[in-house]
């Protein structure tokens, strides 16, 4: 990310299809029958916003005058079927000046045979897969 010219803020978060769009207000997601609620009470939204915000303030690319960044959310989806892994399914846009650069990521984790400890671990695991999906969108937007 050093490698990329200029500053940046994120400006907003929004799904790219209607049902993206009614997930991204919600402070809680789905897991095999039941849901778990996002940290610190917020949004779907608000938790993705917040963590590109930190990712870019770390890197000492964050400016309120800087450039426009709106992710897009095509998919965000978990996959716990299986009882031994899980994954997490990202397919972002990130719209910078005009410029749409795309990114799809999986990330794998460990989910379990209980619903409330793979829960657990899908919630866990949603942050690494929101870092993986971002350190991508940084790769590309260096170039």
């Amino acid at each position: 990310l050093k490698k990329a010219k200029g500053s940046f803020k994120v400006a907003e978060v929004k799904g790219g299809k209607p049902e993206m769009e009614k997930r991204l207000p919600s402070k809680a997601l789905s897991c095999r029958l039941t849901t778990f609620n996002m940290p610190a009470d917020m949004t779907v939204s608000g938790f993705m916003k917040a963590g590109l915000t930190d990712e870019f303030d770390a890197a000492r690319k964050l400016s309120e005058g800087g450039h426009g960044v709106t992710v897009v959310v095509n998919n965000l989806a978990s996959d716990t079927a299986s009882f031994d892994k899980g994954s997490w399914d990202l397919d972002l846009d990130y719209v910078v000046s005009n410029k749409t650069i795309n990114v799809k990521t999986k990330t794998v984790f460990e989910s379990a045979y209980m619903a409330e400890t793979a829960c657990r671990n899908t919630a866990n695991a949603l942050s690494n897969a929101l870092e993986e999906n971002f350190t991508e969108f940084f790769k590309k937007l260096a170039r």
